[in-house]
């Protein structure tokens, strides 16, 4: 397993000792670009779930 970059680990528990904040982020990696808001655990489970309780295709 590769090492984990220390400064995403670091501000992931920052946005994660905040229950109520959201982050942009981008990371640039080889050959990749990824682009969204980190979010605590707990809000980023609530958001799912609320999404499948209304999927049609799961009901």
């Amino acid at each position: 397993m590769p090492k984990p970059d220390e400064l995403i680990v670091d501000i992931a528990a920052l946005v994660e000792s905040r229950q109520s904040n959201q982050m942009s982020l981008t990371v640039v990696t080889s050959g990749a670009v990824i682009t969204g808001r980190l979010a605590p655990e707990a809000m980023w489970r609530q958001r799912v779930s609320e999404v499948l309780a209304d999927s049609a295709d799961l009901g």
